[in-house]
């Protein structure tokens, strides 16, 4: 049983749990556990479980560990959740799962790996469109080309392609299609930067095999027909292909369709979902980049990711550089220094620039 443990000169107690006891609280079923607590059901998605409720709410094969791309939220078991989803810290969370009193006890079952199996044929909910701005598609624009700095020539191809559009809110909205070209999936993003959390997440009823991707152009021979890049957000995606259009321009390439030369596909998160779906449908790659965030989950995503595929792939890890936590801060300062450079030489302060070129753009 737990023991009570005092903290010397404080008064305060603890509670001492054994490595044992923590290993039956870590290994609870997360998909028998949030059905108790919160009501929620799921449904099979290939080997993952999807909340019917909360469809961007994903819990893994094997059943413990959780993403919730929506709340931007994840975690490895049941204590992960009282503590990040519901404001719990560790005793509290240990204690609700193992009360120390006598009271009576809900038992949570232990999450074991299920058995290979056909997933069952559900009805899946109805993937709702946000009405899209006809025409109309100023906010997202500017939202791209300035807060974000990506590129114009870039974020009207894919305006002209429909990957992107404008919705009567104001939101960006970037689309995955699946193989027969039928949407499958908006990812949305808020353009509203005087707010200290902008809006995000997919909407009801997307498929997170089709997440927002950008295949390379088969036509160019300098293309990278067999390499995969993967990135956690649109965004960040289409700030990459920012970033290799101006590494192309600096090396004397001035096509302006230089950045089609790459695979690139949004996972919405860090799961690898899409991943699977992209690799199923395109046997033709042979080399994964994973381009995730430069944090504790992005980094987490990628060990799992390349301890997952690298049996069967190349797989290559390439975090942004520095302290930069992603792709589009990358871009952003080094979009930033040019213009203070430039600033300085129109000003007639000085003409030396090399201070502020190759710091940021690396592939």
């Amino acid at each position: 049983m737990p023991q009570r443990i005092s903290y010397i000169g404080s008064g305060r107690e603890y509670v001492h749990y054994s490595s044992y006891e923590l290993e039956n609280l870590r290994s609870i079923d997360m998909v028998e556990f949030l059905g108790r607590k919160e009501g929620f059901t799921f449904r099979q998605a290939g080997t993952y479980y999807e909340c019917i409720e909360h469809d961007s709410l994903v819990i893994y094969p094997d059943r413990r560990v959780w993403v919730w791309n929506s709340q931007d939220v994840k975690g490895r078991n049941a204590l992960d959740w009282l503590q990040r989803v519901d404001g719990l810290d560790f005793q509290e969370a240990c204690k609700l799962l193992m009360p120390l009193d006598n009271s009576e006890v809900t038992t949570f079952t232990k999450a074991k790996m299920p058995a290979a199996r056909e997933p069952p044929v559900r009805e899946k909910t109805p993937l709702y469109i946000p009405e899209r701005t006809e025409g109309k598609y100023g906010n997202v624009f500017m939202y791209l080309t300035r807060t974000r700095c990506i590129d114009a020539e870039i974020v009207n191809s894919c305006f002209h392609e429909r990957l992107i559009y404008q919705d009567t809110h104001a939101n960006a909205c970037f689309v995955g299609y699946d193989e027969n070209n039928e949407i499958k999936c908006v990812t949305q993003r808020g353009t509203n930067t005087f707010l200290d959390k902008p809006f995000k997440g997919n909407t009801r009823g997307s498929d997170l095999r089709y997440c927002f991707k950008i295949p390379c152009d088969e036509a160019d021979e300098k293309s990278e027909k067999n390499r995969l890049y993967i990135f956690e957000a649109p965004i960040d995606l289409l700030s990459h292909a920012t970033i290799y259009k101006i590494v192309a321009n600096k090396k004397g390439d001035n096509d302006p369709n230089s950045w089609k030369r790459q695979n690139r596909l949004s996972l919405s998160g860090v799961s690898d979902v899409a991943l699977a779906e992209y690799l199923s449908k395109n046997p033709q790659i042979t080399e994964i980049v994973c381009c995730l965030d430069n944090d504790e989950a992005g980094q987490n995503g990628a060990r799992s990711i390349y301890e997952k595929y690298s049996g069967q792939y190349t797989v290559s890890v390439r975090h942004a550089k520095g302290d930069a936590k992603d792709y589009n801060e990358i871009l952003c300062k080094y979009v930033t220094e040019q213009k203070q450079a430039q600033a300085y030489i129109n000003n007639g302060i000085g003409s030396d620039t090399a201070a502020y070129t190759g710091t940021y753009y690396r592939r």
